[in-house]
């Protein structure tokens, strides 16, 4: 993988991490529409990054 796919990979993945502790937050609030568009989110953040990983 070049230094630009890594870094992006990374920005990714920390985007992601962001995104499923707010979604347990959302979740412990009970706001379970929140939290489904939030899993909706991560669904593609991890498809994102599976796309770069093929790519490389």
């Amino acid at each position: 993988m070049s230094e630009d796919t890594n870094t992006k990979s990374a920005s990714i993945e920390a985007v992601a991490e962001l995104t499923r502790a707010a979604q347990m937050k959302a979740l412990e609030a009970n706001l379970t529409f929140e939290a489904y568009l939030l899993h909706g989110v991560l669904v593609a953040l991890e498809h994102h990054c599976e796309i770069d990983a093929s790519q490389a």
